[in-house]
């Protein structure tokens, strides 16, 4: 999933969560997931005009029951907008993934939260 974000390789995103997956955001809005289509347009849209300059996380949690697991992880991201020499320092974003063992017994993200 992170080195699909760090590509901006949106349908490679979108093929780590669940057809039905929900998403909090920080300070936007619940994104309930219909399809993988729906999310890449939906997360391309968001970074329109985004180019990423540095991003670095570290894992630091991971558990789990074999049928459902988690991960808990803090991620640093710099970023430039377009047109504009300045870089943003996004500082700090705590993640939470919640992962759900498919049928076919691959691993789909069911929840992501994330916020500053």
């Amino acid at each position: 999933m992170m080195d699909d974000t760090v590509a901006f390789d949106w349908d490679g995103y979108a093929s780590t969560f669940s057809d039905d997956a929900i998403i909090l955001p920080t300070e936007g809005k619940l994104f309930h997931v219909k399809g993988q289509k729906s999310l890449s347009e939906w997360t391309s849209g968001l970074m329109t005009g985004v180019e990423r300059l540095d991003i670095s996380y570290d894992i630091n949690g991971v558990g789990g029951d074999g049928r459902c697991a988690y991960l808990y992880s803090i991620s640093k991201e710099k970023v430039k907008l377009a047109g504009n020499d300045e870089t943003l320092d996004l500082g700090e974003a705590k993640s939470l993934v919640v992962l759900e063992k498919q049928s076919d017994d691959a691993w789909k993200i069911k929840l992501q939260i994330w916020n500053k």
